[in-house]
C-alpha cells in the first residue's frame, strides 16, 4: 500500500475539500453557512484572545510574584545560557526533547 493509498487518499481529501467549498461559494444556502460561520468564528476568536489576554496577565503576575518570592529569601535566580556544542551552534540542553525527531 506504498505511496498509491497515499495518493488516494490525498486525492479524496482534496474532491471532500473542493466539494464543500464549492458547496459554501457557489450556493445561495452555502453563502448563508459561510456568512453564519464567519460571524459566529469571530465572536469565538474575540473571546479566545481576550481569554489568552487573561492568562497571559495572570503568567506574568504569578512570575513576578515568584521572583518576588524568591528575592526576599535569598535565593539566586539562574537563567541558564545556551551552550556550544563544537560545530559554532549553540544548543539550549541537552535534554530538550523534540516533537519531530531529526535524522543525522
Amino acid at each position: 500500500m506504498g505511496s498509491n493509498g497515499r495518493f488516494s487518499d490525498g486525492f479524496l481529501m482534496g474532491a471532500l475539500a473542493g466539494g464543500a467549498l464549492m458547496f459554501l461559494i457557489g450556493t445561495k444556502k452555502g453563502n448563508k453557512v459561510l456568512k453564519l460561520i464567519l460571524e459566529e468564528g469571530k465572536v469565538g476568536f474575540n473571546e479566545l484572545m481576550d481569554e489568552i489576554d487573561e492568562l497571559k496577565s495572570e503568567a506574568r503576575e504569578l512570575q513576578e510574584e515568584a521572583e518576588a518570592d524568591e528575592v526576599e529569601e535569598g535565593v539566586d535566580v539562574v537563567v541558564e545560557e545556551p551552550r556550544a556544542n563544537g560545530n559554532g551552534s549553540a544548543t539550549k540542553s541537552e535534554s530538550t526533547k523534540r516533537f519531530f525527531k531529526t535524522k543525522k
